[in-house]
């Protein structure tokens, strides 16, 4: 039997307001669970971010990476920030930005660090925003990288939504960050290949001196494994 042009729509239309009426029912009861709103968590990690990106700290930290297999190397970790100066140590390198200039030095084998020739770097201001801007599109709601949830008081955990190849923050990770100063104190991350990063604040303080930005000799930030022997040529994920 052919419909009336005028009945079919109205059929149609009948359907389709009984099957968003049995949608709400079921979202409801809890059979059918809704999507969780994205909006509110990723625009507060974003805020947390920002501000670890603005504040002044230095933080005291372990940094341990566990292959697959069950071996480990880690390091004793150093986060040192007073914009726009920043430094990091970890594994037997010192990365960062110092007086204007892009920062890239490793532990030589005769205890000295060396550090290969840098250009000058953009306005930290300017770094922050694209930095910022860069994490913001990972939850772009069209295509998301990631998908964000909070885990308690200042932590946030990412899971990746859609195929990428190794992913900044891994396949999953989760961050949380310090109240007062803004600091990341804790990342873990799973990478794709099933490795896994822990980096943990032990300490965490708010003021930063000259001295605490001087690149020198520590043997506390040379990669080592588990027997504590120095490691060259550390291991990726």
């Amino acid at each position: 039997m052919i419909l009336p042009r005028r009945h079919a729509v109205v059929t149609a239309l009948a359907g389709i307001v009984v099957g968003m009426l049995a949608a709400a029912a079921l979202v409801a009861s809890g059979t059918l669970e809704r999507a969780p709103d994205q909006a509110q968590p990723v625009e507060e990690l974003l805020a947390a971010y920002r501000r670890s990106r603005e504040g002044t700290y230095l933080v005291e930290a372990t940094f341990t990476r566990t292959m697959p297999d069950g071996r480990q190397l880690g390091s004793a970790a150093l986060v040192v920030q007073r914009p726009p100066d920043s430094l990091r140590r970890q594994l037997g390198s010192v990365t960062g930005t110092l007086q204007g200039r892009s920062l890239n030095c490793t532990s030589a084998t005769d205890g000295r660090v060396q550090c290969a020739p840098t250009g000058e770097v953009r306005p930290w201001q300017e770094q922050v925003d694209r930095d910022v801007e860069v994490l913001r599109s990972y939850f772009d709601p069209a295509y998301p990288l990631y998908r964000v949830r909070r885990d308690g008081e200042g932590c946030f955990v990412l899971d990746q939504d859609r195929p990428y190849p190794d992913p900044t923050y891994g396949t999953h990770s989760r961050m949380c960050f310090d109240p007062t100063t803004g600091a990341m104190t804790l990342l873990e991350l799973t990478r794709e290949t099933g490795a896994v990063d822990r980096f943990e604040a032990n300490t965490v303080r708010g003021d930063v001196s000259d001295a605490d930005l001087r690149v020198e000799a520590d043997q506390a930030y040379d990669a080592r494994d588990q027997a504590g022997n120095v490691v060259g040529g550390v291991p990726g994920g």
